[in-house]
């Protein structure tokens, strides 16, 4: 069986018509068919043909299937006990928990059927929960991810990790990437580096349930 390939695209500051051509374009040359959603909030004040049911309408007009992941895959989770101590949202738990990993088994098997891409709302994966929480999960299981870029250029994962590391400052010469514990490696720090750096902190009025 070939690997199944799923890739993330952020809306960023994109005009409609601008960012509907890079989708036509991952359509057309990768068989990219489904739009999925993973923003926990898919709403934009500044760019309202972002708002989820906006943006559901102008996809199945324009022959893409739109799927909203994000109460499941999202960054901004609603129980308390998904936020470490220091306040945001804490990636690694809710990796572990059963409604995500459900979640990334349903995508994966629908992105076999149909080229699928992830959709939120930072163009670079490296501050956004798609690149720092799915990505990494979607990898652990065997699937290859991409990350487009501006100018529909693309960043594989191990791109993705090096210009990680380095943005995180941690020296690789403390440990194997790959070998020995996970959380004693350079890779593991600068994901929880990021982490720290970019997730969405605790907000009463948003993460109420225990």
């Amino acid at each position: 069986m070939e690997p199944t390939i799923i890739r993330t695209f952020g809306t960023s500051n994109l005009e409609w018509e601008d960012w509907l051509d890079r989708l036509r374009s991952l359509q057309k040359n990768h068989g990219v068919g489904m739009v999925v959603d993973v923003r926990s909030i898919p709403h934009s004040k500044r760019h309202p043909w972002f708002d989820g049911p906006a943006l559901r309408k102008q996809l199945n007009q324009s022959g893409f299937e739109y799927w909203y992941l994000g109460k499941s895959l999202g960054g901004r989770p609603v129980q308390k006990s998904l936020y470490h101590p220091e306040g945001h949202a804490w990636f690694a738990r809710i990796q572990q928990t059963q409604v995500f990993q459900t979640a990334l088994s349903r995508l994966i098997s629908a992105s076999r059927q149909l080229g699928s891409v992830l959709i939120c709302g930072e163009e670079d994966p490296i501050i956004c929960h798609r690149g720092l929480m799915i990505a990494p999960a979607l990898t652990h299981l065997g699937v290859t991810v991409l990350h487009i870029r501006r100018g529909l250029l693309v960043e594989t994962t191990p791109a993705f990790e090096v210009r990680l590391i380095r943005a995180s400052g941690v020296d690789p010469a403390q440990g194997s990437l790959f070998d020995g514990p996970l959380e004693s490696s350079p890779l593991e720090a600068a994901y929880e580096w990021a982490n720290r750096k970019s997730a969405f902190r605790f907000d009463p009025a948003f993460a109420i349930d225990p």
